[in-house]
């Protein structure tokens, strides 16, 4: 069996093996995880742009009173890290990367079991404050989270030049059918 073989193969079980993986999502989490429209989303460099340092100080001193801008976002997974009761991920949509921050006592278990299970390049819509974490990284304080669409998507490193086969097929028979219509006209 030649590497191509054995790389298709695999890529054929991974995708097998998350579509087996999304009835599941519908049996344990009550998640219909094929997408859904969602209004009142902003970029996430427009969320970055909204964080307020003054307002988030105000709020480590006295939680009472949470002035922090409210957003709501969407993005692709593209790191997940899950700690106990916190979550951590970073999102990516054209705009930029943002993080979002899922507590266990800031938003309903349901919610919490989903941003603790994903995949990467699962598309996500968190709705929260902004933040800071310790570490100094802005975030979204998500206190609604829901699965916008599981991915069957093939995980890459970010640095890999991997095209699927079906792709390259595609741009073959675009190539050719271009070739034919230059050729008849």
């Amino acid at each position: 069996m030649t590497d191509k073989t054995v790389q298709q193969q695999d890529e054929s079980q991974l995708v097998a093996a998350r579509r087996a993986k999304m009835g599941r999502w519908i049996e344990d989490y009550g998640v219909y995880p094929w997408g859904h429209r969602e209004d009142g989303l902003i970029s996430l460099e427009s969320a970055r742009s909204l964080f307020d340092q003054s307002a988030h100080d105000a709020f480590k001193e006295d939680d009472s009173n949470d002035a922090r801008p409210r957003v709501k976002v969407a993005g692709r997974c593209i790191q997940h890290r899950a700690m106990g009761k916190l979550t951590f991920l970073v999102i990516r949509d054209d705009t930029g990367d943002l993080q979002i921050s899922c507590s266990k006592a800031a938003m309903p278990i349901e919610q919490f079991k989903v941003a603790s299970k994903l995949d990467y390049g699962d598309i996500i819509v968190a709705e929260g404050a902004m933040g800071m974490t310790n570490k100094g990284e802005i975030c979204v304080w998500a206190d609604s989270f829901t699965l916008g669409c599981k991915s069957l998507g093939i995980p890459t490193d970010g640095k890999s030049t991997f095209v699927p086969s079906f792709v390259l097929i595609r741009i073959v028979i675009f190539e050719r059918s271009s070739e034919i219509i230059l050729l008849g006209s």
